[in-house]
C-alpha cells in the first residue's frame, strides 16, 4: 500500500512537469550580459563603422550578445544632447558618424544609431516613433504631438521592446545646490531644549497633613519641550530664494532594456499600435492608465522580460521605405487623428521618395505624374502643418490651464486648512486658559484651606460660663437651627463625595483622551508630511499619491474635529464645572461647619450640650478639612498636566501650520517652472513648424522647377525631332 502510494506521487509529479515545462525550465526574466572593459576597448574603432562593430561583438556567437554588447556601450557611452533639446529652433537628426564623434544625441539620435549598429550586426532593429509621458503629463490628458522614439528587435524570431534613451539616464528634478544647502541648515537647525517641571508649590507644607498619602501624591513632574533657536533668523533663512534643477543620471537603467511589452506601454505609446506587440492599446486606454503613478523600480525588477511573436511587425519591418511611410500614415491616423505631426512626416517623406524615385525614370509622362503627386504630398504635408499649429496652441491651452488649476486647488485647500487649524488653536488656547484657571484656583483652595485648619485650631472649645435663666423658646431655636445645618452639612456631604467620585474617574479618562488626541494628531500630521515630501519630489495636485493624501485628510479632518470637541472641549467643560462646584458647595460646607460650631457653643453655655460633644466637633472640623486639602493636593497633579498638554497640542498645530506654508512655496516653485517650460515647448514648437513650412516650401519651389525644366527639356527635344524630321 506504502509503495501504490509513492508511485502515485510520483507519476504525479512527472505529469506536472510534463505539462508545464515553461514555468520549470524557461527563463522567465531576461537579464543583460556584457563586460564593460571590452565594449569600451572597441570605442577607439567608432570613426570606421564597420570595423567598430566587428570590434564591439567579437566573440559574441547569438543576436542577443551582440545586442547587449551594442546596447550597453550606447547607453554608456552616448549621452543627452540637452542643450539640442532645449534649443528654440528644435533639433534635426544628425548624422550617425555625427553622433558617434561628438557622443550626444537625443532620442531620435539614440534610435537611429541603434538601427545602424544592429543592421551592420545582421540584426533586424526598428525605429517606433511615438508618445511618452513626461514631467507634465497627467492621467486623462489629451496628447497632439508625437515626444519620443525608441526602437523594437527582433531576436531569435520574437519581438522585443526597448528605450536605450531612457536606458542611458532619465533626467530628473532636484533642489540646487543652495536650495539644498538650504534645506540641509534648516534641518540641523540648533534646538533650544527646555525643561518644564510642574510641580505642587505646597507639597512640603502638606506632609503633616497627609501623611497617609504622602506616596501617592506626586511633588512634581517635568516635560521636555524643543524650540528652534534663533527663531527670527529661522524665518529668514525659510525665506530664501531656492529653485529647482534637471540632473541625469548617467548610469546604465537596465528597466528599459528588452521589457515587458505590458510595463513598457505604460509610458510608452506608438503611433503605430502594431509596435505595442499584441497590447493594442488605445490612446484613450494609454491616457487613462493611472498606473503611471505608481511606477517604481520594484516594478521594473520584477517585470517578465518576455519578447512576442508578430506577424504584422514582421510585414512592417520587410514593407519599402514608401509602404512604410504609407502604412505609419494609415494607422496614425486611426490611432490619434489629433497628431498632424507625424503626419506631416510621412506625406513629406512620401513626397520626397517620390521626387527621388522620378530621377531614375525614363518614361516621360510616369516622371510628370509622379514629380505631380511629389508636389500633392507637399501640399498635404503643407496642410497638416497648419493643423499642427492649431493643436499646439491647443495643447498649450490645455497644460497652462490645468497648471493653473493645480495652483488653485493648493491655494484653496492651503487658506481651508489654514482656517481650519486657527479655528483648533483657538479652541485650544480658550480650553489652556480654562485648565490654568481651574489649576491656579486649586492653588489658592489648597492654601486658603491651609490657613483655614490654623483657624480652626484657635477656635475656642473649652471657656467658662455663668448660668443663665432657661428660655425654653431661645433653646428650641437653637436645636431648630443645629438640626437644619446637620441636614444641610450631611447633603452637601453626599454631594460633595459625588462630585469628587466623578472627578476621580473624568481626570484620567481626560488626561488619556488628551494622550489619544496628540497620538491622533501625529496620524493627522503624518500626511501633511508625505505631502510635503512629495511637493518636494515635484508632485503636484493631479498626481495620484498627493490625491490620496489630500483625500485622506479631508476624510480624517471631520473626524479629528470629532475628537477635539468630544474629548477635549467636552472634557474641560466638564472638569471645569465640576471642580468650581465642588469648591463652591465646599465653602458652603465650610460656612455650616462655623455657624453650627457658633450654634453648638450656645448649646454649651445653655448645658444642652457637653464640652465633649463641641471638642469632637471641632476634630470633625479640622478633620474634613485636611480631607479636602489632601484631595485637592492629590488630583491637582493631574489638572496641572492636562493643562500642559493642551498646551503642546496647540504647539504642535503650529507646526502643522509651518508644513502648509512651506507645501505653499514648493507647490509655487513648481508652478513657475512648468510655466516656463510650457512657454518653452510652445516657442519650440512654433519654430519647428515655421521652419519645416520654409522647408516644405522651398521643397516645393524646387519640384515645381524641376518639373517646368524637364518639361522645357522635352519640348525643346520635341521641337529637334521634328525640325530633323523634315
Amino acid at each position: 500500500m506504502t509503495k501504490n502510494k509513492y508511485c502515485i506521487t510520483l507519476c504525479l509529479l512527472v505529469l506536472f512537469i510534463l505539462y508545464q515545462p515553461n514555468n520549470l525550465f524557461c527563463q522567465s526574466d531576461i537579464q543583460i550580459d556584457y563586460n564593460r572593459e571590452e565594449i569600451n576597448s572597441a570605442g577607439k574603432y567608432r570613426k570606421n563603422l564597420p570595423l567598430f562593430v566587428e570590434k564591439l561583438t567579437l566573440g559574441k556567437q547569438t543576436d542577443k550578445e551582440k545586442f547587449d554588447a551594442i546596447f550597453a556601450w550606447v547607453a554608456l557611452n552616448i549621452k543627452y544632447d540637452y542643450y539640442a533639446f532645449y534649443s528654440s529652433n528644435g533639433h534635426t537628426p544628425q548624422s550617425i558618424k555625427r553622433t558617434l564623434k561628438k557622443k550626444r544625441g537625443i532620442c531620435l539620435d539614440y534610435a537611429y544609431l541603434m538601427d545602424t549598429l544592429c543592421k551592420q550586426a545582421g540584426i533586424d532593429n526598428y525605429t517606433v516613433y511615438g508618445y511618452a509621458k513626461d514631467e507634465v503629463y497627467d492621467v486623462n490628458d489629451s496628447i497632439f504631438i508625437d515626444n519620443h522614439a525608441w526602437n523594437a528587435v527582433r531576436l531569435d524570431g520574437e519581438w522585443y521592446v526597448y528605450d536605450v534613451t531612457w536606458a542611458a539616464g532619465q533626467p530628473y528634478y532636484e533642489l540646487s545646490k543652495f536650495g539644498k544647502r538650504i534645506r540641509k541648515t534648516l534641518l540641523y537647525w540648533p534646538k533650544k531644549v527646555k525643561k518644564f517641571t510642574i510641580k505642587n508649590k505646597f507639597r512640603t507644607k502638606y506632609d503633616g497633613f497627609c501623611p497617609e498619602n504622602k506616596d501617592q501624591v506626586i511633588s512634581k513632574q517635568s516635560f521636555t519641550r524643543i524650540k528652534y533657536r534663533f527663531r527670527i533668523l529661522r524665518a529668514l533663512v525659510k525665506r530664501l530664494p531656492f529653485k529647482y534643477v534637471v540632473r541625469t543620471n548617467h548610469k546604465l537603467d537596465s528597466s528599459f532594456y528588452l521589457c515587458d511589452p505590458d510595463v513598457f506601454v505604460i509610458t510608452h505609446f506608438p503611433d503605430d499600435a502594431t509596435w505595442s506587440l499584441g497590447n493594442k492599446k488605445t490612446t484613450k486606454e494609454f491616457t487613462q492608465d493611472s498606473i503611471y503613478y505608481y511606477l517604481d523600480n520594484s516594478m521594473y525588477e520584477k517585470q517578465n522580460r518576455h519578447g512576442v511573436v508578430c506577424p504584422d511587425c514582421d510585414a512592417s519591418y520587410g514593407m519599402s521605405p514608401m509602404q512604410t511611410n504609407i502604412n505609419l500614415l494609415d494607422k496614425s491616423k486611426k490611432c490619434n487623428p489629433s497628431n498632424k505631426f507625424i503626419s506631416f512626416l510621412c506625406e513629406y517623406s512620401i513626397s520626397n521618395l517620390l521626387f527621388q524615385e522620378s530621377i531614375f525614370i525614363d518614361d516621360s509622362t510616369q516622371k510628370v505624374n509622379m514629380l505631380d503627386s511629389s508636389i500633392t504630398f507637399v501640399d498635404k504635408s503643407r496642410k497638416s502643418l497648419d493643423a499642427a499649429k492649431k493643436y499646439i496652441g491647443k495643447d498649450y491651452s490645455l497644460q497652462k490651464n490645468k497648471n493653473i488649476a493645480k495652483r488653485k486647488f493648493l491655494v484653496r485647500d492651503n487658506i481651508t486648512h489654514r482656517k481650519y487649524i486657527s479655528e483648533l488653536k483657538k479652541t485650544l488656547l480658550k480650553k489652556t486658559s480654562e485648565m490654568n484657571v481651574v489649576t491656579r484656583d486649586i492653588n489658592a483652595a489648597k492654601t486658603k484651606y491651609y490657613h483655614r485648619d490654623e483657624a480652626f485650631e484657635k477656635l475656642k472649645s473649652y471657656f467658662k460660663f455663668s448660668k443663665s435663666k432657661p428660655n425654653e423658646s431661645l433653646n428650641k431655636d437653637l436645636k431648630s437651627k443645629d438640626l437644619f445645618f446637620t441636614k444641610e452639612i450631611d447633603s452637601l456631604n453626599s454631594k460633595i463625595a459625588e462630585l469628587r467620585t466623578n472627578i476621580e474617574l473624568t481626570l484620567p479618562n481626560f488626561s488619556d483622551s488628551i494622550k489619544k488626541v496628540i497620538a491622533e494628531f501625529n496620524i493627522f500630521l503624518s500626511p501633511f508630511e508625505q505631502k510635503l515630501n512629495l511637493r518636494s519630489q515635484f508632485f503636484d495636485d493631479y498626481k495620484k499619491p498627493i490625491v490620496e493624501k489630500r483625500d485622506f485628510i479631508q476624510r480624517y479632518k471631520n473626524r479629528y474635529k470629532e475628537l477635539i470637541d468630544s474629548g477635549i472641549v467636552k472634557g474641560v467643560n466638564n472638569v471645569y464645572m465640576q471642580f468650581y462646584e465642588l469648591l463652591s458647595l465646599t465653602e458652603k460646607r465650610s460656612a455650616y461647619r462655623k455657624d453650627q460650631f457658633q450654634i453648638l457653643s450656645r448649646l454649651v453655655k445653655c448645658e444642652l450640650a457637653t464640652f465633649s460633644d463641641l471638642e469632637s466637633y471641632k476634630s470633625q472640623m479640622i478633620d474634613e478639612n485636611k480631607t479636602d486639602l489632601c484631595w485637592l493636593n492629590q488630583n491637582h497633579f493631574f489638572v496641572a498636566t492636562t493643562s500642559f498638554g493642551l498646551n503642546t497640542l496647540k504647539i504642535n498645530h503650529e507646526a502643522l501650520s509651518d508644513i502648509l506654508a512651506d507645501e505653499y512655496r514648493f507647490e509655487s516653485k513648481r508652478f513657475i517652472f512648468i510655466h516656463n517650460e510650457l512657454s518653452r515647448r510652445l516657442r519650440k514648437y512654433k519654430n519647428i513648424n515655421n521652419h519645416n513650412r520654409k522647408v516644405s516650401f522651398y521643397y516645393k519651389k524646387m519640384v515645381r522647377k524641376q518639373k517646368q525644366d524637364y518639361l522645357k527639356k522635352l519640348k525643346k527635344e520635341r521641337q529637334a525631332a521634328k525640325k530633323a524630321s523634315r
